[in-house]
């Protein structure tokens, strides 16, 4: 098993803005969810459940979707605060899917199917990389 130094320097502050901001995208999902709605590509109208008005479902999935968007980036955030390596790169690697996946949701609910959809996936590139560079390329 291979040793992994500790995070310094910008493989550093990389995780640390990426972490910063996914716990302030998570909170702009809870509170601002119809200026959220739009950027993420999915209308608060969306309808989740048949019990529920539109308004209300789309409501519950953005506040959902802003929950797992803050921990997730809340995560990576710890970990790059104790300037743990390996968790790091785990926690930004298992957070790639998350932006793959909402992409799927974006291109099947969103007007503009493929700009919001490519607004997911090209960041999930970003985690990719990011996350074998914390795992696989050790200093």
């Amino acid at each position: 098993m291979s040793s992994y130094p500790p995070l310094s320097g910008p493989l550093h502050a990389i995780p640390l803005v990426v972490g910063t901001a996914l716990t302030a995208a998570g909170l702009r999902y809870i509170y601002d969810q119809k200026g959220t709605s739009e950027t993420y590509g999915v209308p608060p109208s969306t309808s989740l459940s048949s019990r529920q008005s539109p308004q209300q479902a789309g409501d519950v999935y953005l506040t959902v979707a802003g929950i797992r968007v803050f921990y997730i980036g809340g995560a990576i955030l710890a970990f790059a605060l104790l300037r743990d390596r390996r968790a790091t790169g785990v926690a930004v690697g298992l957070a790639t899917a998350v932006p793959v996946l909402d992409g799927v949701v974006a291109f099947r609910h969103a007007k503009e199917r493929w700009a919001k959809a490519l607004g997911h996936w090209v960041p999930a590139v970003g985690t990719a990389v990011l996350s074998w560079k914390l795992l696989v390329l050790c200093e």
